[in-house]
């Protein structure tokens, strides 16, 4: 609290009085409490208790909460109360119920709940949850009341430019831009609907796991490119280009976020129009601040550029330099040094030309990545090149077209690994297979049949929440790799973690850490103890699957591997769409097995082949494989996948058939000890 608010005549030491009572009073609200303004009063007198009283009931109102008949009247006013309507209880019984029964999401709760809250519905919008907060305004998860379409909302309180450039997005449709639906103002605020596009930012996911590798930075800045040079077609400048304005799919396609914001190309307007300036340090380009009126289309060709220094190198770039990291291709370094170049007349002069440039590099690799394999075989018949000696040359072979599921997968792996020169299975450690997974086309999640049958009929929110991440959407895999035929073994987790010198303690370890303990009526617990080593009644036998691990606990052995492989391979957790398509194996039923249950006991280990009373998971590889050659990707113990805000998959032996699906999803917190792993395995380069 400032001296400065609604102190007038008030002398410092009183002042600092008031200031004192109102930070405890705060702090008692923020323990839970419920005290009342008049207990902190103490012995002020005079304009010190009036000013006193006004500031913490300025407090108290960001802290109360509404009584039963205005949190009534707030469900009235946001069209939200249910039919029926059982309207007994006190505030939180009431939220609680709703919530429970599904007629409000736990963010509209929240929000009617709150001492001030803000709007839930505007005009046929209704809001479900918060997205995102940032300077261009808020965006919330929405649906529209009539047609039932999820939206992406975005709000800003300030709408005068909102509405002169929202005339843009209305006009561009292309698979890589976010697709806008309507705009309007309501309730004091302006909003823009557009498509809600499930997935994560490029920022977000390299700040959560790294730097993208060489193909799939390209590949990312290459759809980027293809949206914005559509969109500067249009005459429409994005002029906020930076990885938090590009979303990755669950498809693994990159679509440009916040087109519809920017200012249209050599659209009439005042000058405070043009003068504004628009833009993130560090990806926006020097003429914006030097002539925000002069910007073109070159300035989202250099903040692109700093986007992709971004994703090779994991850090925001700063001042003129543009570095990559050294083993960076040296062609895709002079791309992105031209176009970053300070002066715009030295960058690309369209986004076509990036295209064109991504395009041409993409083409070099991929002949590359075809002989790779053949040269590697050469080696081995005893055939040496010395670095002196060109290599003889070796005409590329055709790849297999690309399939879509369902297909034999035995067949179409054993064509992409004679097409690619490598083997169906590796083994490149004692105790690590893999198995080669060929590129593929797939529908990811679960049909509107079942799926909208089962959320009607599931009457726990969560469980309810979770199947809506299930909703089917198109998916692919773009390049083969490998994945491991197995769950991580103890045995091979011990390895990493002695390899360290002192010894890796998992997250369950660390001070404070909890694990997951089987207890001898075969339930689980959490508490404190339990780690990768030790479970209570679960044996952990050298053969038997690594659990109680957080997801940074397999990533840091990904990352051991890769070193202890020599560089040979990329090592890292399977991404979602990686996962269920490795899952499926050409399958596009619930199971690997297709969709009839009784097929699924020579493949899982789960509630329909284990006793309820054992609940103990099994060593690997027991059971059946899938038709890749992926062992326990049904049950047993379930498996991180490394994209997202956390999700582990496969169930576990406490699961029914539902839950073992090839689409079901676990949410957890990345920091949580539950699951164990499997490893992707790309060959490095690729």
């Amino acid at each position: 609290m400032s001296a400065d608010s609604g102190f007038a005549g008030l002398p410092l030491d009183a002042v600092l009085r008031v200031n004192a009572r109102c930070d405890a009073f705060e702090a008692a609200l923020r323990s839970g409490g419920r005290p009342r303004p008049d207990e902190f009063l103490g012995d002020a007198t005079g304009a010190e208790r009036d000013t006193l009283l006004v500031h913490l009931a300025a407090v108290a109102v960001d802290y109360y909460e509404p009584t039963p008949d205005e949190f009534v009247r707030r469900l009235a006013a946001e069209g939200l109360t249910p039919d029926p309507f059982d309207a007994a209880g006190t505030t939180a019984e009431l939220a609680e119920r709703l919530t429970a029964t599904g007629a409000l999401t736990a963010y509209q709760a929240g929000v009617l709940r709150s001492a001030r809250p803000h709007p839930l519905a505007l005009n046929d919008y209704v809001i479900l949850d918060r997205v995102a907060a940032g300077g261009m305004g808020t965006v919330y998860r929405a649906v529209h009341r009539r047609m039932r379409r999820e939206v992406a909302l975005k709000v800003v309180a300030d709408g005068g430019w909102f509405r002169r450039e929202a005339e843009a997005a209305g006009r561009l449709a292309h698979p890589n831009i976010v697709t806008a639906y309507d705009a309007g103002e309501a309730r004091g605020v302006s909003y823009l609907a557009s498509e809600f596009v499930a997935g994560t930012d490029l920022r977000r996911r390299v700040l959560e796991h790294g730097p993208l590798s060489v193909p799939d930075a390209v590949r990312a800045i290459r759809d980027a490119a293809a949206g914005l040079a559509y969109a500067h077609g249009c005459g429409v400048i994005h002029r906020d280009v930076k990885p938090a304005n590009l979303i990755c799919t669950p498809a693994g396609d990159v679509r440009v976020l916040d087109v519809g914001l920017a200012r249209v190309a050599h659209r009439a307007g005042s000058a405070d129009d043009l003068s504004l300036v628009v833009g993130t340090p560090g990806y926006m380009a020097p003429e914006q601040t030097a002539d925000p009126a002069a910007v073109d289309a070159r300035a989202d060709v250099y903040a692109l550029g700093r986007t992709l220094a971004f994703l090779l190198t994991g850090r925001t770039p700063t001042g003129d330099d543009t570095p990559l990291s050294p083993d960076a291709p040296p062609a895709l370094a002079a791309l992105c040094r031209r176009m970053t170049a300070p002066d715009p007349a030295d960058r690309p002069a369209a986004m076509a030309d990036v295209l064109g440039a991504l395009d041409a590099f993409g083409r070099r690799r991929r002949g590359w990545q075809v002989t790779v394999g053949l040269l590697v075989v050469a080696g081995g018949l005893g055939l040496v090149f010395r670095p002196s000696d060109p290599p003889p040359p070796i005409p590329p072979r055709p790849l297999p077209t690309l399939r879509e599921v369902p297909f034999d997968a035995a067949a179409y792996q054993a064509e992409w690994a004679a097409a690619l020169g490598e083997p169906v299975e590796i083994e490149p450690l004692p105790g690590l297979k893999a198995r080669l997974i060929p590129p593929g086309r797939f529908l990811m999640g679960t049909p509107a049949d079942p799926l909208d049958a089962w959320i009607a009929a599931e009457p726990n929110v969560t469980v309810r929440e979770r199947l809506r991440g299930e909703v089917a959407r198109p998916a692919g895999v773009a390049e083969p790799f490998y994945l491991a035929s197995t769950e991580t073994t103890v045995a091979l987790f011990r390895r990493f973690v002695t390899a360290q010198n002192p010894p890796y303690r998992t997250t369950a370890e660390r001070d404070g850490g909890v694990g997951y303990r089987l207890k001898p009526d075969g339930n689980w617990t959490v508490e404190p103890g339990p780690t990768w080593r030790q479970a209570g009644e679960q044996p952990l036998t050298d053969a038997h699957p690594v659990g109680n691990l957080g997801r940074d606990d397999c990533a840091d052995f990904c990352r051991w591997l890769t070193r202890e492989l020599g560089g040979r391979y990329e090592c890292r957790l399977p991404t979602e769409v990686e996962w269920e398509y490795g899952c499926r194996a050409g399958e596009p039923g619930l199971w690997a097995c297709g969709s009839d249950a009784a097929g699924l006991g020579p493949l899982a280990w789960f509630t329909g082949t284990v006793d309820a009373a054992d609940g103990r998971f099994r060593p690997v590889g027991r059971k059946a494989p899938n038709r890749f050659g992926l062992f326990d990707v049904h049950g047993n113990l379930e498996e991180w996948c490394g994209d997202g805000g956390g999700v582990l998959r496969g169930g576990h032996v406490r699961s029914g058939a539902g839950g073992v699906r090839s689409a079901a999803r676990s949410p957890a917190k990345p920091t949580e000890p539950r699951g164990g792993f499997r490893v992707a395995l790309v060959v490095s380069g690729r």
